[in-house]
């Protein structure tokens, strides 16, 4: 189980309160990051997670924000 999938299955058994299952193997080479069930409503949920940064990413730097550097690349 990778981190942002740990954080998501933490975030809903301890805040929503719901009822969790992880890593599901399913046929092939397929697998359901986390299943959740609300115990209240009965309502169940599958949720897959995943992190990205695009290549447009930057660096923080000090300087002022300027609109007009904003779209320069």
């Amino acid at each position: 189980m990778e981190t942002t999938e740990k954080i998501v299955e933490a975030y809903v058994r301890h805040i929503k309160g719901w009822a969790t299952i992880a890593n599901i193997r399913c046929q092939g080479q397929y697998e359901i990051d986390l299943l959740a069930i609300d115990p209240r409503t009965g309502n169940r949920y599958h949720i897959e997670s995943g992190v990205s940064i695009s290549g447009s990413f930057s660096r923080l730097t000090n300087q002022p924000y300027s609109k007009d550097l904003e779209k320069e690349r």
